[in-house]
């Protein structure tokens, strides 16, 4: 088995479980810092459509859509679409994220901004992801993209890009199926997006505000 099919595997495994421990706030970072600090610096740059690639159960969509700005989400968990789509309406569309860079959906030409949020977790197709996303959104179009900070990373283990062994730890549910997923430092993420030809425009870094440590790093690009 490769990555990326363990890393779907353990997604469909856990749909429900996820489900649940969002809809529980159960994840201490999101509710505390992440998930206020990405809708927040969407809604700063004010897309009118945006697409949310790997929007799971829809959460910020629904967000963005309350706050008068529209969009689409696709995810490859039939589950979690299933259930984005009864709490949030008929904006999301179940499709992998090979699927969607051979276009089998004909989305981004209404869109002007893609949010990846925490949803970049092997190697090769999140690279194929953002080339695809490059050579396919209108010039000058928006790319939001979240991801863990690589200095939290680095507090418990060595600082070089590559495979880690992830886990579901901490969560209430029972969680199965840990899965590796790829990692990368600093350097890496900015080389990676110079190869997709997406240019920086804005870096925010989200910090813990009980124990001062960072907690995640959002990249804003610039198609």
């Amino acid at each position: 088995m490769n990555y990326s099919d363990e890393i779907l595997k353990s997604w469909q495994a856990n749909a429900e479980n996820w489900i649940s421990a969002i809809d529980g706030n159960e994840i201490e970072s999101r509710v505390l810092i992440t998930n206020d600090a990405i809708f927040n610096i969407i809604v700063k740059y004010n897309p009118a459509n945006i697409l949310d690639v790997g929007c799971g159960e829809g959460w910020l969509l629904r967000k963005l859509l309350a706050h008068g700005i529209n969009g689409h989400g696709i995810d490859a968990i039939d589950s979690l679409i299933k259930n984005a789509i009864k709490k949030g309406g008929d904006n999301y569309t179940v499709c992998n994220y090979e699927d969607f860079i051979n276009n089998k959906l004909e989305l981004l030409k209404e869109m002007d901004a893609a949010v990846i949020n925490f949803a970049l977790l092997d190697k090769e197709i999140s690279e194929k992801l953002l080339k695809y996303l490059s050579g396919s959104l209108h010039r000058d179009s928006l790319i939001f993209l979240q991801t863990l900070h690589p200095i939290s990373i680095a507090l418990n283990d060595v600082y070089e890009t590559g495979w880690k062994s992830g886990s579901w730890t901490g969560l209430n549910k029972d969680f199965k199926l840990p899965y590796k997923w790829y990692f990368r430092t600093i350097e890496d993420w900015l080389n990676t997006f110079s190869d997709a030809g997406l240019t920086l425009a804005e870096l925010k870094e989200t910090i813990h505000p009980e124990t001062k440590l960072p907690a995640s790093m959002i990249f804003v690009l610039r198609v």
